[in-house]
């Protein structure tokens, strides 16, 4: 090759690398304002319903155990049971763990 051939090349390549981030900076136009808001989506379907109803009866085979009767329960049972009664004080309060643990 000769040495003219070489420079072509080399102010050709030179040029290509200028030109790579100037053709960057370049930006197409925006886009026409038109129809940018989409339509509404759909409602979603409604959820199945399950076991129905909260008014219905529990389906069979779900097991509801009775309501547990804790010493605290039995306590104030027997405190509202002995103020009633009349009671104050130690004797409301010696009525209350005699009745609550007779129970």
């Amino acid at each position: 090759m000769t040495m003219t051939v070489r420079l072509a090349i080399a102010v050709g390549l030179a040029l290509a690398l200028m030109m790579a981030p100037a053709a960057a900076q370049i930006t197409p136009p925006p886009p026409a304002l038109e129809n940018r808001i989409p339509a509404p989506l759909p409602p979603p379907p409604q959820p199945p319903i399950i076991n129905g109803p909260l008014s219905q009866s529990p389906p069979p085979g779900v097991y509801l155990p009775p309501r547990l009767n804790t010493q605290s329960d039995r306590v104030t049972g027997c405190l509202h049971q002995g103020r009633a009664d009349g009671l104050r004080g130690k004797r409301l309060q010696a009525y209350a763990r005699d009745c609550a643990n007779a129970n």
